[in-house]
């Protein structure tokens, strides 16, 4: 996969890379999936050089990212005639691209749809690698399809709309690309997320997503590496949101990082590498990292995680910084207490 620098925006695809306007322009209509926040504040920026038909505005939130949302937009693609001739660009964070690229592959078989994303989230993670769909019954990402978008828009601009707070939510992914596949990346992240001049790190971050998926795009094997910190982190977001308690997906991936790195001991890390990730995890997130209820309040959740197989537990953790393994077996008993160590570590 490639990723080139063009004149707007820096441009991922598995099939080469078109100037955005020489892309756009191979269709007459152009249609814009967007929340409540992106019509805002991202909308104006690209309109400048898009030529938008409509848009489709969604509420924001992972609340929203449901199968009702999908069906208010189906309603409206068939209200507004969007064709298989027409383009769809999913303009926002992790849900909008999630949900945009759901509707869109199962729309009459398959409409052209494209990702901007606009959170560092998005853009390092959440938009790449095909990954489409919606929570459902309060469990995350349960339905959904994997089909690449055409095209992978990336403007560092957008960032400039987010708080601290989110832009640190973002830095968690490219933390887990780090711990996973690149040691030198790691110790090069600073402990406070890079809001300017942050296009390097970026790059590289995607670049390491986009590898893994290129050699695993159905998700078979090497593909789950990317799942680190989202057996648990999941679990905790799926907790919060049940509990109508606000967490960023990035914050709770971040506690369920250093959870899995605790339970990354009994498979081959060692302890002093599990604290630095953890201490690392702690000077970054500060008070934003999530409390973490007891773990039989999340247990149900992991019990539902789609790597499990035969009723085991399956996770993917860290043989050392910078290497990890996937398919691993662990026990209840294992899990409940990593967290509970973690919750006495004081961190919560």
């Amino acid at each position: 996969m490639t990723l080139i620098k063009s004149p707007y925006y820096l441009s991922l695809n598995a099939e080469g890379v078109l100037p955005l306007n020489e892309y756009l322009s191979s269709s007459s209509r152009i249609f814009v999936v967007a929340d409540t926040n992106t019509v805002t504040h991202c909308l104006p920026l690209i309109q400048k050089s898009i030529p938008v038909k409509e848009v489709f505005s969604i509420e924001a939130g992972e609340e929203h990212k449901t199968l009702e949302t999908c069906l208010a937009l189906w309603h409206k693609f068939l209200a507004s005639g969007v064709a298989k001739s027409d383009i769809v660009i999913g303009l926002g964070g992790g849900c909008v691209t999630d949900i945009t690229g759901f509707v869109c592959t199962v729309f009459k078989r398959g409409i052209p749809f494209v990702f901007f994303p606009t959170t560092l989230l998005g853009m390092t993670d959440a938009a790449l690698g095909g990954k489409n769909g919606v929570d459902f019954e309060g469990f995350k990402n349960m339905v959904g399809t994997i089909s690449e978008p055409d095209q992978i828009f990336i403007y560092p601009g957008f960032l400039a709309t987010l708080n601290a707070r989110e832009i640190r939510s973002g830095y968690a992914e490219t933390l887990k690309h780090a711990l996973i596949a690149s040691s030198g990346f790691w110790k090069l992240l600073p402990d406070e997320c890079p809001i300017e001049n942050n296009l390097e790190m970026i790059q590289q971050s995607a670049l390491i997503k986009l590898s893994i998926v290129a050699q695993d795009v159905y998700e078979k094997g090497g593909r789950k590496l990317l799942n680190f910190g989202h057996t648990v982190g999941h679990a905790i977001e799926s907790w919060y949101l049940l509990n109508g308690i606000s967490v960023l997906h990035g914050e709770a991936v971040a506690a369920g990082m250093c959870i899995e790195a605790l339970l990354s001991v009994e498979s081959g890390l060692s302890e002093a590498d599990a604290i630095t990730v953890i201490d690392k995890l702690k000077r970054i997130y500060k008070e934003s990292l999530p409390a973490v209820p007891d773990g039989n309040e999340l247990m149900r959740f992991m019990e539902a995680d789609k790597k499990n197989r035969g009723g085991e537990l399956r996770f993917s953790l860290l043989a050392e910084i910078g290497e990890g393994v996937h398919d691993v077996g662990v026990r209840r008993e294992q899990v409940l207490m990593a967290i509970t160590k973690y919750r006495s570590m004081c961190i919560n």
